[in-house]
C-alpha cells in the first residue's frame, strides 16, 4: 500500500494550484518555527495529534511520532499504520530533513545527481528536495554526481545531515563537546561521521535512543528518524541542550531515600506495572498522560525520579517535565529492568477499588459542618496555601507527603476531605488513604477553585498549622 502525503515511503503528488507553483515545506522558515514551538514543544503535540495503531502510548517513540505526525513533517502509509521499524531511503530522509528545517523548495533547485529521479510538474518530490540538502551543505552525496536516492539511510548518515542542518540553520546552535566528553559505544569512532556523532550526543540531539544497543553503522528505522528530528526541533525551539539528569538506578535509590520529596514517576503501562512491580511510593502515570496530569500530581520545585521499563521513553518524559516548569528532573538510566538488576526492591502493584466518595464543595461545607470530627487534608504545596488561602482547620500535607504522614496526623477512623487545587491531585490522595486503611474518604471535586467559585470561605496560610488529630475540628 502506498504512504500518505508526508510518509515519504514513495513519490508524493502535491498540488500546486493556487499557489503559483511554490511551496513552502513544513514551515515558513527556521526563526518562525522556533518562535511557534516554545510555548508548545513540551506537550509533545499529544492532544490533537495523527494516531497510528502500530504506535501505542507505550512505544519509545510515540512522543517523536506524534509530535512530527501532527506538523505534517511525517505520516502514516495508506492502511493507517506507521511502520515505525521500517527503514528510509536516502531521498526520503533528504524530504523530511527539510521539512523539519522549515526550507523553502521551489522547481527553481536543481538537483546535481545523475541518479535522482526528476519529479513531475505536481510535485517537488525526490529532485527538489535533495537539491536544496545539496544547497545547503546538508548532504555532499556519494560522490560529485551520485546520491544514491533509494539506498536505506545509515544511523551514521542521519546523524551527520542532522548536525549539518543545524549548524546551517542557526550558527552556533550546537556546543563543541568538553574535551573529556566520551560518546556512547562506538558512536564516535568513525573517521567519517563521528565527530558528528560525538556532537550530536553532546548536544541531546540522539536523546530517546538506546545508543548502547544501536549500531550506528546499521539501517535506521522511521521511529528512530522521528526521534532524532523531534529532538532538532526541540533543540530549535530552545537553543540549549536536554536540561536533565541520567543517573544510574543505586544512586536514584540513594538520592530517593536521602531526600524524602523526591519521588519516582512511573511513566510504563498499567499492564507492565503489573507484570514487574513498581518502586514503592511511586506516581503512576503512563506517558501519554505524563502533560496533563503532572503538574496537578507532583511538585514542579521537587526531584522527580523518571523511570520506564528500559530509560527510552522516561527521557520523553522528562522533556515533557521540563517544559511544564520542573526543575529537577533525573531518569533513571536502564529503567525497571536495570533496577532490578542491581538488586534494588520492588512492591506489588494491585488495582485497589476506588473505596472514596466524591461530593462537590457546598456538600463537602455541609459535611464538615455538621460533624466536628471530620477533618480536610488539602493536599497543595506551600506556595498553593499562601496564594488561594486555604480551608480553616484545614490539614495540610503535599501529595508527595501523604503516604509517610497520613497515619500519624490523622485519624483513620474519621471522615476526611480531601482537596486540591482542582481535584485531580485529591483523587491520588484518596487512594493513598484508602490504602492506609482510612474508613471514610471524600474528594471535593473541582477542588479549591471550585470551592472559592462557590463562593465558600477560606483563611490565609501564613506558616505551618498544626493540627490535634484527636480533637474535634469544627
Amino acid at each position: 500500500m502506498g504512504p500518505r502525503l508526508g510518509s515519504h515511503a514513495s513519490s508524493e503528488k502535491c498540488s500546486r494550484q493556487g499557489r503559483r507553483r511554490h511551496l513552502k515545506v513544513a514551515a515558513y522558515a527556521a526563526v518562525i518555527l522556533a518562535l511557534l514551538l516554545v510555548g508548545s514543544i513540551a506537550s509533545l503535540a499529544l492532544a490533537a495529534s495523527p494516531s497510528f495503531p502500530d504506535v501505542p502510548a507505550s512505544h519509545p517513540y510515540y512522543g517523536a511520532i506524534t509530535d512530527l505526525a501532527s506538523r505534517n513533517i511525517i505520516g502514516g502509509y495508506t492502511d493507517g499504520r506507521f511502520g515505525p521499524g521500517d527503514p528510509v531511503t536516502r531521498q526520503q530522509f533528504a524530504k523530511m530533513i527539510v521539512g523539519t528545517g522549515g526550507y523553502e523548495v521551489t522547481e527553481a533547485d536543481v538537483c546535481p545527481f545523475t541518479d535522482v529521479q526528476k519529479s513531475d510538474a505536481t510535485s517537488f518530490y525526490p529532485d527538489n528536495f535533495v537539491a536544496v540538502c545539496a544547497a545547503h551543505g546538508i548532504t555532499t552525496g556519494k560522490t560529485a554526481t551520485t546520491f544514491d536516492p533509494y539506498s536505506n539511510i545509515t544511523r551514521y548518515q542521519v546523524v551527520t545531515m542532522v548536525v549539518r542542518a543545524a549548524d546551517d540553520l542557526k550558527s552556533g546552535l550546537l556546543s563543541a563537546p568538553s574535551a573529556d566528553y566520551i560518546p556512547t559505544g562506538s558512536w564516535g569512532a568513525d573517521p567519517t561521521h563521528g565527530a558528528n556523532a560525538k556532537k550530536a550526543e553532546y548536544n541531546g540531539l540522539l536523546a530517546g535512543l538506546d545508543l548502547a544497543t544501536l549500531s550506528p553503522t546499521d539501517t535506521m528505522s522511521r521511529g528512530e528518524v522521528a526521534q532524532v528530528l523531534h529532538n532538532l526541533l526541540v533543540k530549535l525551539a530552545d537553543g540549549s541542550p536536554v536540561e536533565y539528569e541520567v543517573v544510574d538506578p543505586l544512586p536514584a535509590s540513594q538520592g530517593l531515600a536521602a531526600n524524602p520529596s523526591a519521588v519516582v514517576l512511573d511513566v510504563r503501562e498499567p499492564s507492565e506495572w503489573a507484570e514487574t512491580g513498581i518502586v514503592s511510593g511511586s506516581v503512576l502515570i503512563p506517558l501519554a498522560q505524563v502533560e496533563a496530569r503532572a503538574a496537578d500530581e507532583l511538585s514542579v520545585s521537587e526531584p522527580v525520579y523518571v523511570m520506564c521499563r528500559r530509560g527510552v521513553r522516561a527521557r520523553t518524559a522528562a522533556e515533557t517535565l521540563l517544559g511544564l516548569g520542573f526543575t529537577k528532573v533525573v531518569v533513571v538510566e536502564g529503567g525497571l529492568e536495570a533496577w532490578l538488576a542491581a538488586g534494588l526492591p520492588v512492591v506489588p502493584y494491585t488495582v485497589t477499588p476506588v473505596g472514596y466518595e466524591v461530593v462537590d464543595p457546598l456538600t463537602a461545607s455541609q459535611g464538615l459542618a455538621a460533624n466536628p470530627w471530620a477533618m480536610i487534608l488539602d493536599v497543595r504545596q506551600p506556595v498553593e496555601w499562601a496564594q488561594t488561602g486555604r480551608v480553616s482547620n484545614s490539614v495540610l500535607i503535599p501529595l508527595a507527603e501523604v503516604e509517610a504522614r497520613a497515619l500519624d496526623e490523622l485519624r483513620v477512623d474519621y471522615p476526611v476531605y480531601v482537596i486540591c487545587e482542582k481535584g485531580v491531585r485529591a483523587r491520588t490522595a484518596a487512594e493513598t488513604l484508602v490504602g492506609l486503611g482510612f474508613t471514610t474518604v471524600i474528594v471535593v471535586e473541582g477542588g479549591i477553585v471550585a470551592w472559592l467559585e462557590a463562593g465558600l470561605p477560606t483563611v490565609p496560610y501564613t506558616g505551618p498549622v498544626e493540627v490535634d488529630p484527636d480533637a474535634p475540628c469544627g
